[in-house]
Order: structure tokens, then C-alpha cells, then sequence
């Protein structure tokens, strides 16, 4: 049962950022994609870390959380190139 909620909840959130990105810049099918497979992959390690670490240790816990999100942003590079990774990343942000 949690795993499904963690898939319902990876595809909304993923699903969220696509459309925030797509107010800034637009996005092929392909790089849609590409970014839903490594977003997804960043959040079911997120779901991971909290379930693991957010309770019993903070500062791992933010260690953690720190070294999925720079993961995250060497797969965008790796994937997309980096000036299309940083618009696409740059996009994402609350503004």
C-alpha cells in the first residue's frame, strides 16, 4: 500500500514540476521523458531518506537530502547537456 502512495505521490509532484516548467520554457517529448524517469528515481530516494533519517537524524537527514538533489542535478547534466539542464533546473525553481 505505501508503495503505491509513493508512486501516486511521485507522479503528481513530478507531474506539478513538468507544468512549472513548461510556463518558462517548453519541453520536447523526449526531454519530458528523460525528466520523468530522473525525477521520479530523486523522489522515491527522497520518500527513502525521510522514512529513514527525518525523525532519528537531522543533520543526516540533510546530508542525505542534499546528496539526492546533487545527484539529481549531474543526471540533468549528463542527460540534457548543461546550459539545457540549468534552463530546465532554472525553470523549476519558485520564483
Amino acid at each position: 500500500m505505501a508503495q503505491s502512495n509513493n508512486d501516486r505521490r511521485a507522479e503528481r509532484i513530478t507531474q506539478q514540476a513538468i507544468e512549472k516548467i513548461e510556463r518558462t520554457i517548453t519541453l520536447k517529448e523526449e526531454e519530458k521523458k528523460t525528466f520523468v524517469t530522473l525525477k521520479k528515481e530523486q523522489l522515491f530516494k527522497h520518500f527513502e531518506i525521510v522514512e529513514k533519517y527525518k525523525a532519528d537524524d537531522p543533520e543526516m537527514f540533510r546530508e542525505k537530502i542534499n546528496e539526492n538533489n546533487q545527484k539529481l542535478n549531474k543526471s540533468m547534466f549528463e542527460a540534457f547537456g548543461k546550459t539545457r539542464a540549468r534552463e530546465i533546473l532554472g525553470a523549476m525553481k519558485n520564483k
